[in-house]
Parts: C-alpha cells; structure tokens; sequence
C-alpha cells in the first residue's frame, strides 16, 4: 500500500511539475517575444531618427543659404541642387545601411529578409 501511495504521489509530483514547465516555457516566450518587438521599435526609431537629423541639417542649410543677401541666385540654385543629392545620398545609404540590420524586421529572431522603404527628396 505505502508503495502504491508513493508511485502516485510521484506521478502526481511529475504531472505538476510538467505543467510548471510548460507555464514556464510559454511566459519565457512571451516575454522573448515582446523584448524582440521593443528591438524591433528601437531600430525603426534609430533610423527614423537618423533621417529627421539628416532632413533637419538640410533644412537648417537651406535657411542659411536663402538668407545670404551676398550670393547670386544662380549660386544658391547650384548650391542648393547639390544639397539635395547629398542628402538624397544620405538618406539613400541610411536606408541601405538600417535594411541590413536584421532587427529592423518584426520577425528578426527568426532571420527573415525584408528592407525598409526609401526616402529621396525632389
């Protein structure tokens, strides 16, 4: 009889402590899950970021060259111009710089291949 007891309360013991661990096993995803979503808003922002520094430099360069009173017009539309293709190249290489990142992608931990859209300014 004690022997009968003790085998049940084993099994018992081994039912509970599967389902331990499997409460275990699912809240260890979750939060795997949510920590890689916060990664995954944390690169977005980085280069969403890197570009409204980009834009903002340019805005701050535009301002400067329209308000000087000593440069012809045609040298502030070439001025300009060049401007423009900097910061599309800027923006170009920010681009294909955070694409290759992989936790710029919801799914990074599993390593899918995705990349971000483009921004250019005309």
């Amino acid at each position: 009889r004690d022997q009968l007891l003790h085998k049940n309360s084993l099994g018992l013991l081994d039912a509970e402590g599967q389902q331990r661990l499997k409460e275990l096993d699912n809240q260890n995803k979750a939060s795997m899950d949510q920590l890689a979503q916060q990664v995954v808003a944390n690169t977005h922002g980085m280069y969403m970021s890197s570009v409204d520094k980009a834009v903002s430099s340019y805005n701050d360069r535009y301002a400067a060259v329209m308000a000087d009173n000593t440069m012809k017009a045609a040298d502030k539309e070439k001025l300009v111009n060049n401007m423009k293709t900097e910061l599309n190249s800027t923006l170009t290489m920010y681009q294909q710089m955070y694409s290759n990142i992989s936790t710029i992608k919801p799914d990074w931990t599993k390593f899918p291949s995705a990349s971000l859209p483009g921004v250019n300014v005309k």
